[in-house]
């Protein structure tokens, strides 16, 4: 059953080959209907990434450009302090209407734009990037190298994908990203078990 669930779910035209590498690769058939559903899993973030080549006629772009438009036009009126926090933003287009929370408009940047104006967001950039520097020195000085990779991976991944969530107002997730940030402002003093043990 799992390596027809494989086969019908990424639909591969040698499905012999394809029993054969998956009992070869994975044994037994828990193994395979885990691999399978892996295989789900990337088919759904293939066709999510593959609608952003249709950004017109997926809803969940439209309703985001909607809201991060109606955003804008908000800021604009107070490009300097921003609006202040808990405000509703009301958008509206043909057939829809609704006030949406300054904080959950899916795109953390425009948020605090929106929400603390230019200086707000001047802040939280100009702290991000030191952070990101002192990274990228840590790095280049060969001290603490793999964490400042590791720290550094964070950071963009978060800042990517804060450009389409609310990761730095409303999710749990959050906290990962003040922690990595912390981090790496301290990385530069961060002693290692040797250096700790050598002095």
């Amino acid at each position: 059953r799992a390596l027809a669930a494989l086969d019908a779910e990424v639909g591969l035209p040698d499905r012999d080959l394809l029993r054969k590498v998956a009992f070869f690769k994975f044994g037994s058939a828990d193994r395979i209907g885990a691999v399978s559903r892996k295989f789900a899993d990337l088919e759904d973030l293939g066709k999510r990434g593959a609608s952003i080549t249709k950004a017109k006629t997926d809803k969940s772009f439209a309703w985001r450009e909607l809201v991060w438009e109606a955003s804008y036009a908000k800021f604009k009126k107070h490009p300097i302090l921003g609006v202040g926090t808990g405000k509703l933003i009301y958008v509206q287009t043909q057939g829809y209407q609704d006030y949406i929370e300054s904080r959950n408009i899916h795109n953390s940047f425009l948020a605090v734009m929106l929400q603390t104006g230019l200086l707000g967001l001047g802040v939280l950039v100009f702290f991000i990037y030191k952070n990101m520097r002192n990274l990228v020195k840590s790095f280049k000085k060969k001290k603490n190298q793999f964490y400042a990779l590791s720290i550094l991976g964070i950071l963009i991944i978060y800042i990517i994908s804060s450009l389409f969530q609310p990761y730095l107002e409303t999710n749990l997730l959050a906290i990962f990203f003040w922690i990595a940030l912390g981090l790496s402002r301290n990385l530069t003093n961060l002693r290692t078990y040797e250096n700790f043990r050598n002095q």
